[in-house]
């Protein structure tokens, strides 16, 4: 299978694959102000709501064509593993308690926030998924589980994950990513992992889930949101900043 390419557009990365499309925000684009400058898509993080909206509007905007308008859905995230399914009859824009989703249809973009954590993009014929994988859901399955929901969506319930594409965003990176004991023992035996080490690539680690659920093709971003300006970083402001998100959508 030929090796997609991330494209930086205005400080956001954008890949497709299969007719369908990821896109990777920044913080550039905005309107926040200060600490969540500018392009805030948190609703959970003390922004000015209206900031949030307008940044939310923008990215709908960009996501949508003159044939399809999409409407952009976000998940509450709780670091743990939950998968939701929006196929006909979906109407909601925010829902609870949710750290993946996956669709089959072309009017909505699906999106997860994150400000250090894994989001991991799948783009597939039949669909389309994203997780946002932070090192509990990560160890907790989040990527296998999405994978399996975004699969069932296949032809006659049951796609091939040798045609999916896997997308890795911007991320804390191995470079600067440090982690107790607790840490190193939910990823005790993974692939590549090293318990000795200072610090964890949570992209390595994602990309060796992606590969265990058999998925054809994995492309890692290899953006580190920690040292990199051009993200928010959750470690990096010491916990007051802004949400970045990962979207996905078909068409």
């Amino acid at each position: 299978m030929p090796t997609a390419a991330f494209t930086e557009i205005d400080g956001m990365l954008r890949v497709s694959a299969h007719g369908a499309h990821a896109l990777f925000t920044g913080r550039a684009g905005g309107v926040s102000a200060a600490p969540y400058d500018t392009l805030n898509l948190g609703p959970w993080t003390g922004d000015d709501a209206e900031a949030i909206a307008e940044n939310q509007r923008r990215i709908e905007a960009l996501v949508s064509t003159p044939e399809q308008a999409r409407r952009l859905v976000i998940g509450r995230q709780v670091h743990e593993s939950s998968v939701a399914s929006h196929v006909a009859g979906f109407a909601d824009v925010e829902v609870d308690g949710v750290d993946a989703h996956v669709t089959d249809r072309p009017d909505l973009a699906l999106a997860v926030l994150t400000a250090d954590c894994v989001p991991v993009a799948l783009l597939a014929p039949w669909g389309v998924g994203i997780a946002h994988a932070g090192w509990r859901g990560l160890a907790g399955g989040v990527v296998g589980g999405t994978i399996g929901e975004l699969l069932a969506l296949g032809p006659d319930g049951s796609g091939d994950p040798a045609k999916i594409s896997a997308f890795i965003g911007p991320c804390a990176g191995g470079c600067c990513y440090e982690v107790g004991e607790e840490v190193h023992a939910a990823f005790a035996g993974w692939p590549g992992h090293d318990p000795g080490a200072r610090t964890v690539d949570l992209a390595a680690l994602a990309a060796a889930a992606i590969e265990h659920e058999g998925v054809g093709e994995i492309v890692t971003a290899e953006r580190c949101t920690i040292h990199e300006a051009g993200w928010f970083s959750h470690r990096a402001s010491g916990g007051t900043t802004g949400r970045q998100a990962g979207v996905v959508w078909r068409g």
